[in-house]
């Protein structure tokens, strides 16, 4: 039953976490990156001399791709790296009923699955303490 009554909850919650892991986390990070290395490209090629700028612009598009190939193989390896660690980040989440949440992690309908787990607690107490002939029955009621 508490399963049943938290499945909407709990649904929209996977929802939102799924989409949190899923979205492009260094989309701007790369870019910012990126743009540094154009930065410093330029300026490179913008005091070589003159007999050199040629060179210089050839090798800097060079330079550009592989630290752009570099930064998408860092990139990646972190995504990887984070989606192997959300399901543990998920399990260790769920228990800590009597946690502040920051800010970021109050997703929809996760502070009410803390509350319900908050007031199905002495329910669950109750039911460890029943012992003896018919306890896993009165366990249920």
């Amino acid at each position: 039953m508490n399963a049943e009554f938290c499945q909407p909850m709990t649904s929209s919650i996977a929802r939102e976490w799924s989409a949190m892991f899923a979205k492009d986390l260094f989309s701007d990070f790369s870019k910012r990156c990126m743009q540094s290395i154009d930065d410093i490209l330029r300026k490179i090629e913008k005091t070589a001399p003159d007999g050199l700028k040629d060179k210089c612009r050839a090798q800097g598009v060079v330079a550009r791709n592989e630290a752009n190939t570099t930064l998408e193989s860092i990139v990646a390896q972190v995504n990887e790296a984070l989606m192997e660690q959300q399901k543990d980040l998920s399990r260790m989440l769920a228990p800590k009923v009597s946690i502040i949440l920051p800010d970021w992690l109050m997703l929809q309908g996760f502070s009410y699955i803390l509350q319900i787990q908050k007031e199905l607690e002495p329910g669950y107490d109750n039911a460890m303490r029943e012992r003896g002939t018919g306890s896993v029955a009165r366990q249920k009621v």
